[in-house]
């Protein structure tokens, strides 16, 4: 990312390590909305739901691990 230079596109000054940020952090809310999402959807037929919630949150905390450990990465 340190190369990275503006550009002129025409009369316009493009700066693209500003696009890869905005674009990362676009990405990063989406992926989250869909994790969160995805992570609390319940089955309310069963009377008991304690298990299934304790093991959605293991699921979700492992998935945002996951994603944070991608960021870093980046």
């Amino acid at each position: 990312m340190l190369v990275l230079d503006k550009v002129l596109m025409g009369v316009i000054e493009i700066e693209p390590k500003e696009i890869l940020v905005d674009g990362i952090r676009k990405e990063l809310g989406r992926t989250l909305a869909e994790m969160l999402h995805n992570g609390f959807i319940f089955d309310k037929t069963k009377p008991d739901m304690s298990g299934e919630m304790f093991g959605k949150f293991m699921q979700l905390r492992d998935q945002i691990k996951g994603l944070k450990r991608s960021i870093e990465y980046i």
